[in-house]
C-alpha cells in the first residue's frame, strides 16, 4: 500500500514561466548599468574636486545625475584639457565597462541557472514516460 507521501504524478504548484527569467535579467542590467555608470560619474566629479565646471549637481553639494559622466566625456574628453583629465576620464570609463560586462555576464548566468532550475522539476503533467 502507498502511504500519502507517496505520490504517483508530481503536478508542480506553478507553471514555469520563461518570461519570468527575461523580466529578471532585464531587470538586473539596467541596474548593474545605472550604478556602475552611476558610480563612474561621482569618481569622475570627486577627481575633479567637484568643480563648479562640471555643472550644478542633482542633489548638492556632490550627488550628480548617473549620466552626467557622458555629458562630461563629450566635453572635456580632449587633450587641451591635459592628460590628468584624459586619465581621469579612462578611469571612469573603465568602471563603465566594467558595470557593462557584468550587466551581459550577471542575468544571462542567474537566468540559465534558473532554466536549469526549472527544467530538472520533475512534472508529470504530460505524461509518465520518462523512459521514452
Amino acid at each position: 500500500m502507498s502511504t500519502a507521501s507517496e505520490a504517483i504524478y508530481h503536478i508542480p504548484k506553478a507553471q514555469r514561466d520563461i518570461t519570468r527569467f527575461v523580466w529578471t535579467g532585464l531587470g538586473l542590467f539596467i541596474m548593474i548599468v545605472l550604478l556602475s555608470t552611476w558610480v563612474a560619474t561621482e569618481y569622475a566629479a570627486w577627481r575633479f574636486g567637484f568643480t563648479p565646471a562640471l555643472g550644478a549637481p542633482m542633489i548638492p553639494p556632490w550627488l550628480y545625475a548617473p549620466y552626467d559622466i557622458l555629458i562630461w566625456t563629450f566635453k572635456y574628453n580632449r587633450i587641451e584639457y591635459g592628460q590628468a583629465v584624459l586619465d581621469i576620464l579612462e578611469r571612469a570609463h573603465l568602471i563603465m565597462g566594467v558595470g557593462g560586462f557584468l550587466s551581459l555576464v550577471l542575468p544571462v548566468g542567474i537566468a540559465y541557472r534558473r532554466s536549469r532550475k526549472a527544467d530538472a522539476e520533475r512534472n508529470d503533467l504530460h505524461g509518465s514516460a520518462h523512459w521514452a
